[in-house]
């Protein structure tokens, strides 16, 4: 069982790419992979916008999905 990211103090820098990656593997749309990978980077949404030349508006829409997908996989603790 994943108790969740925010609920493991002391996760190094190792344990948190291994995390990121196994969230980016839940997602089937590769353009939602693409999408956050990117904000798990660090980018804004205006950079993804041009990264991936999308409007700001379909990369938030997609952001809700995201979200909706992660709060929705139960191996995970998605902070809202």
């Amino acid at each position: 069982e994943n108790p969740g990211i925010q609920q493991q103090p002391g996760r190094d820098i190792e344990d948190l790419t291994l995390y990121h990656h196994e969230l980016i593997e839940t997602l089937n749309d590769p353009l939602e992979r693409q999408l956050a990978s990117l904000l798990l980077e660090g980018k804004e949404v205006s950079e993804i916008s041009s990264i991936l030349g999308k409007s700001p508006a379909t990369v938030y829409r997609k952001l809700q999905r995201i979200k909706e997908s992660w709060s929705q996989t139960s191996e995970f603790s998605v902070v809202p």
